[in-house]
């Protein structure tokens, strides 16, 4: 009964039930804030010609960039009797961070023949190249794309009648465990995304990383326009 209703709901409201009136690309500056204080968070987005290319930028109050990350993934399309959906693939991504000034890499990318990520990490005193394996799933995001990944394939909508299952690929990894506090060190983690609440303005989901959960915002245009990540002190919000 609850499904009906919201399904109702959302189609007397306006809100899309697919990812067809998604911009292609757009530039939105964020106010983020954790336990450190308090940065401007810059996303970008471009969808062409079969890819999904986000650029992220963290920066400081006197617009010194801290943190920076590339991600690309490839946007397909997955066919069955009834219909087809846009399926997105993670190919590869960079990303910078500064510790004491000093400047720290990493660059995951996605072998599909071997089903693995390869993983080159560099700073002032080594390179070093590892290759991890991949575990079996049909959705994966790269977590600086998590917004987009979810509304594209339309798990959005998917995710309003049931939890849906995927794999969130650490793009920040391996520095992921020392930004953030209890993250696995694993290169992904499993996830669950779930409707968790609506109102007129915004639809609200909740991301379940086991141990932890993420609050994504969506307005009626299922723009990105909110995170927060309690448990890490987290607030992601667009100006």
């Amino acid at each position: 009964m609850r499904i009906l209703f919201l399904t109702v709901l959302l189609s007397c409201s306006g809100l899309p039930l697919n990812n067809k009136n998604l911009k292609t690309s757009s530039s939105h500056f964020f106010d983020y804030t954790d336990q450190s204080g308090s940065y401007t968070y810059k996303r970008e987005l471009k969808s062409a010609k079969g890819k999904l290319i986000t650029r992220v930028n963290l920066l400081s109050k006197d617009n010194l960039e801290l943190e920076k990350t590339v991600a690309v993934s490839s946007l397909g399309m997955i066919k069955n009797d009834s219909n087809s959906s846009v399926s997105i693939l993670p190919n590869v991504s960079q990303f910078k961070i500064w510790f004491d000034k000093k400047e720290f890499f990493s660059q995951v990318k996605i072998l599909r023949k071997s089903r693995s990520l390869e993983v080159t990490v560099k700073n002032q005193q080594e390179s070093t190249v590892k290759e991890y394996s991949l575990p079996k799933g049909r959705y994966f995001c790269f977590f600086s794309q998590i917004p987009e990944c979810l509304a594209k394939q339309n798990l959005l909508f998917l995710s309003s009648k049931k939890k849906i299952p995927l794999y969130i690929i650490w793009d920040n990894f391996p520095y992921h465990v020392e930004l953030f506090r209890g993250i696995s060190d694993k290169p992904y983690t499993s996830a669950t995304i779930a409707l968790e609440g609506h109102d007129k303005n915004e639809l609200k989901y909740s991301l379940d990383i086991g141990n932890q959960v993420l609050f994504y915002h969506y307005n009626r245009k299922l723009e990105f326009v909110k995170m927060f990540w309690i448990s890490q002190g987290i607030s992601v919000v667009r100006r």
